[in-house]
């Protein structure tokens, strides 16, 4: 623990600032503004206490009470990241209610050191203000679909809090000259990134959005040529990403998971991908699912508008050259939300799009604070305040039914399993006998229920339809047997084809009809078909 200390201390800037970027400030400050960590407490726990009290074993995560030691395929999809962590945090060996806290932990510390870095950067501590991020930001249905996955949320929770130090420690290396700061920086950025590669467009919003805070703050304004801190921000940037990519290049092995996402690699017109990220971009600022609001529209605009006042009014900032790249950095800003739409040429999967509510949140409170200093009209933000009651309203209500559904789901599987077990037994299967798993229960279907991506997906139905046919869904279910103490194994790969040409050529009895289980002589495996398809 000594250690630990001397280390921090040596981070630590000897500025007696109240601003200073450091470890006495970071404490000092948590000390004045207990009253919001609290607030952001509760808000985390209402909004996601159901990992807390309600676990279950959820897709991917029977595979690690398997075997809690398992790295799964990680270094396959160029997460090693995950693996590093999984040992800092010892989670070495798999405990889901362990991993489910330190989640919980660190959503908090991570919106703790946002209000630090706001703070900081900005030099106004809007204790009011600040309680927006995470009331728009915590809120959104993308954590629950993120959040389902219960075997990374730990590393994830971390990752975003590595990711936001990241960005404070590259802003103390710009504005301190601090190089073991930057250094620093790009330690936590590459092992951020290697976490999970979505991290990548929430350091960008980050750091775009401290820059416009630091222009407003005259402490740091007039010493700092807006061109110079963006040029030391991509560099720090880019050194990160390079390192990152020459580890990718040692640990990963032949994957085409990033590359089978990339639209622009699969597919043969140039066009089809352009109007796939149009129609992306026109359902997020539209607001056509349940996972977008028309806050970020809203907002955006009104984020326009105060960029166009700030970059003509800003008397720090005086040649039109600044001016015009000062602007640029607005509208780079609120392209963050699409930066891994534009790489992949389609929109990703919701889960991998939790920055969003994060820049919708920034760009909140953004508009919050600047209508009022523009316009000289102190009801504007309350009348603001109005519409992001009703996002928060709105986001949380389908955050909510996400968990419900999610908890809905595993359940009925838990009951599957047990009912599948209990007739297994009474057929005389013994428990180390090899399965075969033919079809698929459908999810949640119920006017009770909001289904997700993901969420509402039974994992008697998850990946049932990828080929080779039945293999992983099969493997799926087997370990999930095992999950919850029945020892299967699954059939292997070489034999699936056969054994599904077999059941579906013959008259099978299917689940709930006598007869539904049948044992193959030949190959010695037992063939459990579950519904008709």
């Amino acid at each position: 623990m000594d250690k630990v200390i001397s280390f921090i201390k040596r981070i630590n800037t000897n500025k007696e600032s109240e601003n200073s970027i450091g470890f006495h400030s970071f404490i000092k400050y948590c000390e004045n503004n207990i009253l919001l960590i609290f607030l952001t407490f509760l808000i985390i726990i209402v909004s996601h206490g159901y990992l807390l009290f309600n676990s279950n074993v959820g897709i991917d995560t029977e595979i690690f009470l398997n075997n809690p030691q398992n790295n799964y395929n990680w270094l396959d999809i160029g997460r090693f990241g995950l693996i590093v962590e999984k040992y800092i945090l010892n989670l070495g060996f798999f405990n889901m209610f362990y991993a489910e806290a330190l989640a919980i932990v660190f959503l908090l510390l991570f919106n703790i050191i946002c209000f630090y870095t706001f703070y900081t950067i900005s030099g106004k501590n809007n204790k009011l203000l600040f309680i927006i991020f995470p009331l728009v930001g915590l809120t959104s249905p993308i954590w629950a679909e993120q959040f389902i996955f219960y075997i990374q949320i730990a590393e994830i929770s971390f990752a975003l809090v590595l990711t936001i130090l990241s960005v404070l420690f590259t802003y103390k290396w710009i504005l301190e000259q601090n190089w073991f700061s930057c250094l620093i920086g790009i330690l936590l950025l590459v092992l951020s990134i290697g976490t999970y590669q979505s991290l990548v467009p929430i350091y960008i919003a980050f750091s775009i959005f401290c820059l416009l805070l630091l222009f407003e703050n005259n402490e740091y304004s007039e010493k700092k040529s807006i061109f110079y801190i963006i040029v030391q921000v991509i560099s720090l940037f880019a050194i990160s990403f390079a390192i990152y990519e020459i580890i990718l290049k040692i640990t990963q092995f032949d994957s085409s998971y990033l590359n089978g996402s990339n639209f622009w690699n699969i597919s043969s017109s140039k066009k089809e991908v352009i109007f796939s990220i149009i129609n992306h971009i026109k359902e997020i600022i539209l607001a056509r699912t349940l996972f977008y609001n028309y806050g970020f529209l809203f907002a955006s605009i009104v984020f326009v508008i105060c960029g166009i006042v700030n970059s003509i009014h800003n008397e720090k900032i005086t040649t039109k050259v600044y001016k015009i790249l000062y602007f640029l950095c607005y509208l780079a800003f609120l392209s963050t939300p699409f930066l891994m739409t534009f790489y992949l040429g389609q929109g990703s999967v919701v889960r991998a799009e939790l920055y969003l509510p994060l820049v919708e949140a920034m760009t909140i409170m953004y508009v919050v604070e600047n209508m009022f200093k523009i316009f000289k009209l102190e009801l504007l933000r309350f009348l603001i305040i109005v519409p992001v009651i009703y996002i928060v309203f709105i986001q949380s209500f389908y955050l909510e039914s996400l968990y419900y559904t999610d908890h809905l789901t595993r359940e009925k599987d838990k009951e599957y399993i047990y009912q599948l077990a209990h007739d297994l037994k009474e057929a005389g299967v013994p428990d180390t006998a090899t399965l075969f798993i033919y079809g698929h229960f459908n999810g949640m279907e119920t006017p009770a229920t909001t289904k997700g991506q993901v969420i509402g997906t039974s994992m008697f139905e998850f990946n049932h339809t990828i080929y080779p046919m039945y293999y992983y869904s099969g493997q799926t279910v087997v370990y999930l047997f095992r999950a919850y103490g029945f020892n299967y194994n699954w059939l292997p790969i070489e034999k699936i084809d056969q054994a599904r040409v077999k059941v579906s050529s013959e008259e099978y009895p299917c689940w709930p009809k006598e007869g539904y289980i049948t044992k193959s002589e030949e190959d010695d495996y037992y063939t459990i078909k579950i519904n008709m398809y």
